[in-house]
């Protein structure tokens, strides 16, 4: 079993098979922030691993294959006096 842990609360687990697997992150929640995985074996920890889970407001149709994120800004030189 997988438990995915947020803010030291159990946000989702998942059942394993034996091997390299990736979690479902369809039900966690929205947002970016940094969580807990901890891997248990007959109800011990076996590894436990951080990771941070970036999934935007807007993802949330698993339909849509295809996003576009476009960040915008203004090139600024600093001028830096020795005076």
């Amino acid at each position: 079993i997988a438990e995915v842990w947020l803010d030291n609360r159990l946000i989702y687990s998942q059942q394993l098979q034996p091997g390299m697997q990736a979690i479902d992150t369809r039900r966690l929640p929205s947002g970016i922030y940094n969580i807990t995985i901890n891997t248990l074996e007959n109800g011990k920890v076996v590894d436990t691993q951080t990771a941070q889970v970036y999934k935007p407001l807007g993802w949330q149709n698993p339909n849509q294959k295809w996003r576009l994120n476009l960040w915008g800004g203004q090139k600024k030189d600093l001028v830096l006096s020795s005076k």
